[in-house]
C-alpha cells in the first residue's frame, strides 16, 4: 500500500539486470516501515520472470561472522549444485572462496588484508559465474541479490557488497540491500558507497497517510468509525507494521470500532502496540512460551532440534510449538524458526532476565559445539554469556579471532580476543593470546596496540612468537612514519634469531624498508638489500615461495 514509487523502481531494476545492466538499489527506512516486505516483493517478481533468486539477512547476534552474508547468499548454491557445477562456480579467482564455503576458513598468513581481499575477489567473481552460462556460447542468467537487515551485517561481507556495487553495471545482477535507518554500522564507508552506486534508487519508505491508514483500517473493521482510523493511526504513526499488528490484536479482541474504543487507544503509548504482540506469549502453552524466548535468545536460523534441546522440549513438541507460534502470528511461516518482525523478537528478548539470558547463550555455546558448529557460531553466543574459568571457550574464541583476522575484520577478532583474555585462561596460554591480541589491535589500528604489543613482546619466550610480534610491532611503527622505532625492534629481533631461522628473510625486508628512511641508516640498508636479493637469487627458501 502507498509504495508504487518503490516497486516501480525495483521492476526497473530488475528489467535493467535482465537486459545485462545490473544496478543497485537501496531501501533505507526505521523499523517497520515495510523494507523486508519490498523485498519480498522484489523476490517474487523476480522469480515470476524466471530470474535466479539468493538472499540474506543480518542478525545482530551474527555481526562478527566473517562472511557470514556471504555464505547465506552462496553457500545454498554451492552445496545444492553436483560436483561438476561446483567445480565451474569456482573457476578462475573463484576458488578462492572454496575453503569459505566449505566451512573452513584459513588461519591468517603474513598478510591477513591481502587474504581477505583475495576472498572478496574470489565472490565477485563467484557471482559472475553464476551469471554466466556452463559454455560461451549459453545465455546469462540474471540474478536478483536480496541483503535484509545491512546494519547487522559482519565487516567482510559489507565490503564484498560495496566492491560488487561498484563493478555491478555490466552484470546482469539486482542487488537490493534493505537498511534499519538510524543504527550504528560496522563498516560506514561500505554503505556509503552502497548509496552512492545506487543515486537515485534510495528508496526511503515512509509512514501510510492519513488515507492509507483510514483503507488499511476500514480492510479489518469495515464499519469502522473515523475516530478510530484516526486513533489508529495516531498512536502507530501510520507505521505499517505497528498498524497491522495492532489491528489484528484489537479484531482478536472482538474490539468495537467506535469513538469510545479511540479514546482507549489514545491513551496508549506506541510501545503498546508491542507489548501486546508478546502479551499473546502468556496466553500459549508453557512448550510455545520456551521456545520462542529461546530463539529469541539465539537469532533466526538455528536448527529446530538445536533449538529443542536448548529449550528442553523434544523435537515432536518443538515442531508443534512453532505451529501455534506461527498461528498467531509470532513466528513467520516456513521452515526457519524466526519471529515475523525483529521488534517482536526483540521485545520478547525484553522479557529475560539479563542472568537468564547469559546462561542460554552459554548452554547455547555447549551444544553448538558439541555439534562441530562453526566456531564464529560458538563464539557470538559466548561473547554474550558471562566469563568463567573454562579451557575449551577460550580455545573456542581464539580460532574465532584468528579466522576473523584472516577475513579481514580485525574489530571483530579484538572482540572475540578480549573476550578469551577475561575467561581467565591458563597460564600455559596467556602470553600467546595476549600477543593474537595484540596483533589484532595493531590490525585494526587502535590507539593502545603500541603499548600491548609491548607487553606481548616482554611476556613471550618462545622465539617464534618473539619474531611474529616484532614484525608486527615493526609495522605498527611503520604505519605511524615512525621509521626509527620500526627499525630499532626489527634490529633487536634479528639479533636474536639464527641465520637459519625460516622468517629471517622476512625479518631483513621489514628492516630494510624502515631503515632506508633513516638517514645514518640508509647505507647500511642498502647494503643489506644487495646481499638479501642476492640470496634470494641464488635459492628461494621455502617461506620465500610461499609469500
Amino acid at each position: 500500500m502507498e509504495r508504487d514509487r518503490e516497486v516501480a523502481a525495483i521492476e526497473q531494476a530488475l528489467a535493467d539486470a535482465r537486459e545485462g545492466a545490473g544496478g543497485v538499489i537501496l531501501i533505507e527506512a526505521p523499523a517497520g516501515k515495510g523494507k523486508s516486505r519490498l523485498l519480498t516483493v522484489a523476490g517474487d517478481l523476480a522469480r515470476e520472470a524466471e530470474m535466479q533468486v539468493v538472499g540474506a539477512h543480518g542478525n545482530e547476534l551474527e555481526i562478527d561472522f566473517p562472511f557470514g552474508i556471504a555464505i547465506q547468499l552462496f553457500e545454498p548454491r554451492w552445496s545444492a549444485a553436483e560436483a561438476l557445477g561446483q567445480r565451474r562456480l569456482l573457476e578462475g579467482a573463484a576458488r578462492h572462496v572454496e575453503p569459505l564455503l566449505r566451512g573452513d576458513m584459513p588461519l591468517p598468513g603474513p598478510s591477513p588484508e591481502d587474504q581477505a581481499y583475495s576472498v572478496i575477489h574470489g565472490l565477485f567473481w563467484l557471482c559472475t559465474n553464476l551469471v554466466s552460462g556452463g559454455d560461451p556460447d549459453d545465455e546469462p542468467s540474471p540474478m536478483v541479490m536480496l541483503v535484509d537487515d545491512v546494519q547487522w551485517s559482519d565487516r567482510p561481507s559489507l565490503r564484498f557488497l560495496a566492491y560488487l556495487a561498484d563493478r555491478i553495471a555490466d552484470l546482469p545482477i539486482a542487488l537490493l540491500v534493505a537498511l534499519r535507518a538510524g543504527e550504528e554500522i560496522i563498516d560506514r564507508a561500505a554503505v556509503t558507497a552502497l548509496r552512492r552506486v545506487a543515486v537515485d534508487r534510495v528508496l526511503r519508505p515512509g509512514s501510510l497517510s492519513e488515507s492509507g491508514v483510514d483503507t488499511l483500517v476500514t480492510a479489518v473493521f469495515p464499519d469502522a468509525e473515523p475516530a478510530f482510523a484516526q486513533a489508529c493511526g495516531r498512536v502507530t504513526s501510520g507505521n505499517p507494521f505497528l498498524l497491522t499488528e495492532l489491528l489484528r490484536q484489537l479484531h482478536r479482541d472482538d474490539a468495537q470500532p467506535n469513538a469510545s474504543t479511540a479514546v482507549h487507544l489514545l491513551e496508549l503509548p506506541p510501545e503498546s502496540v508491542i507489548n501486546s504482540v508478546v502479551a499473546r506469549l502468556d496466553r500459549l502453552p508453557v512448550s510455545a512460551q520456551k521456545l520462542a524466548r529461546t530463539v529469541a535468545v539465539l537469532g533466526p536460523g538455528v536448527p529446530v532440534a538445536l533449538v529443542a534441546e536448548l529449550a528442553e522440549l523434544r523435537l515432536e513438541s518443538a515442531v508443534r510449538a512453532a505451529d501455534v507460534l506461527a498461528a498467531v502470528h509470532l513466528f513467520a511461516s516456513g521452515t526457519q524458526l524466526e519471529f515475523v518482525h525483529p521488534l517482536v523478537a526483540a521485545a520478547v528478548q525484553g522479557t529475560i532476565s539479563r542472568l537468564d539470558c547469559g546462561a542460554l547463550h552459554r548452554r547455547a555455546a555447549d551444544v553448538l559445539m558439541a555439534h562441530g558448529s562453526p566456531a564464529e557460531q560458538v563464539a557470538a553466543h559466548l561473547m554474550a554469556a558471562p566469563p568463567g574459568s573454562d579451557p575449551a571457550v577460550v580455545e573456542s574464541l581464539r580460532i574465532a579471532g584468528r579466522r576473523a583476522l584472516a577475513s579481514g575484520s580485525a574489530p571483530s577478532a579484538v572482540r572475540f580476543l578480549e573476550r578469551a583474555l577475561a575467561e581467565n585462561p591458563p597460564a600455559s596460554a596467556h602470553s600467546e593470546l595476549l600477543a593474537e591480541l595484540a596483533e589484532a589491535e595493531s590490525a585494526a589500528g587502535l590507539p593502545h596496540a603500541l603499548d600491548r604489543l609491548e607487553h606481548a613482546l616482554s611476556l613471550a619466550s618462545n622465539s617464534d612468537l618473539r619474531v611474529r610480534l616484532a614484525l608486527t610491532q615493526a609495522r605498527a611503527y611503520y604505519e605511524r612514519c615512525r621509521y626509527r622505532e620500526a627499525a630499532a625492534a626489527l634490529s633487536q629481533a634479528l639479533r636474536e634469531v639464527g641465520a637459519d631461522h625460516q622468517m629471517v628473510e622476512h625479518l631483513e625486508a621489514a628492516y630494510i624498508a624502515s631503515a632506508f628512511f633513516v638517514p645514518e641508516l640508509e647505507r647500511e640498508a642498502a647494503a643489506r638489500a644487495g646481499r638479501l636479493l642476492d640470496r634470494i637469487g641464488r635459492r628461494p627458501s621455502v617461506t620465500q615461495l610461499d609469500v
